[in-house]
C-alpha cells in the first residue's frame, strides 16, 4: 500500500486553501494535464468548456475561481 501524500500548492509553494467549486477542481486538473514544460497553458474558456462538458460561462466562472485562489494567472487572452 502506498504511503504517498499529496497537497495542493500555489505558485509560491505555500499550501493553498482549495475550497473550490467542483468545476474549478476539474478545470485545474485538465489544465495541469495540458500544461507546457514551463507551466504555461494555452487554452481559453471555449476549449476548456468542451473538455469538461461545461458552457462557456461555467468554464469562465471556473477559471475565475482558480484565478482568485492564485492557482492560475492570465497572461493574455487564451494563455
Amino acid at each position: 500500500m502506498s504511503t504517498l501524500q499529496w497537497s495542493a500548492t500555489n505558485a509560491d509553494g505555500l499550501l493553498a486553501d482549495l475550497d473550490l467549486p467542483p468545476a474549478a477542481y476539474r478545470a485545474l486538473l485538465k489544465m495541469r494535464g495540458a500544461s507546457e514544460a514551463d507551466g504555461r497553458i494555452a487554452m481559453d474558456q471555449g476549449p476548456l468548456g468542451e473538455l469538461l462538458g461545461l458552457s462557456r460561462p461555467s468554464a469562465n466562472a471556473a477559471l475565475r475561481e482558480l484565478e482568485l485562489a492564485k492557482l492560475v494567472k492570465k497572461i493574455r487572452n487564451g494563455v
